[in-house]
């Protein structure tokens, strides 16, 4: 099967909404936000978060299996981080997680950024293997995702 990585718009946005919300339904302590809380936003704005980001889809054979998206850095002005990422459980294990990954550290490199940095939840061993092949080093740094569950940063420098 054929692997695209393309760039989502505006007007991508019910795929990136469904491919999101089946995210929050599949991987729940993965990210900070809730399938409940996510399924009640409107069109506009699921416009503005395809549109807005460096946000990306993984397709094969033409169907968004995996998304993805990049955008400034919360926490180090010069860099970039990587935020939402998911890939289909069947489609899983053909790398398209890292190449999402380095679609993404070819935008911050674009950008400019001295890093690129992400979150991944404590117990996402899966991802943080996949990070980790991908060049990101702990930081050491934590915070809280939601109560009970907790995050570390990982950090990949770029030249």
């Amino acid at each position: 099967m054929t692997l695209t990585i393309c760039r989502a718009t505006a007007d991508d946005w019910r795929e990136y909404r469904d491919i999101r919300l089946r995210a929050l339904a599949g991987a729940p302590d993965a990210y900070g936000s809730t399938l409940e809380g996510e399924s009640a936003f409107g069109e506009e704005t699921w416009r503005q978060r395809s549109g807005s980001s460096y946000a990306l889809f993984g397709m094969l054979e033409g169907r968004a299996v995996a998304i993805a998206a990049g955008i400034p850095d919360r926490h180090e002005a010069e860099s970039r981080e990587i935020v939402g990422m998911w890939v289909e459980p069947d489609a899983r294990g053909r790398g398209i997680a890292a190449s999402l990954v380095e679609a993404l550290v070819d935008w911050a490199t674009r950008e400019r950024a001295a890093a690129i940095a992400l979150w991944v939840s404590d117990g996402n061993e899966t991802a943080r293997r996949v990070y980790e092949r991908c060049g990101f080093i702990p930081t050491g740094q934590r915070d809280l995702l939601r109560p009970g569950l907790g995050e570390e940063r990982m950090r990949r420098a770029l030249s």
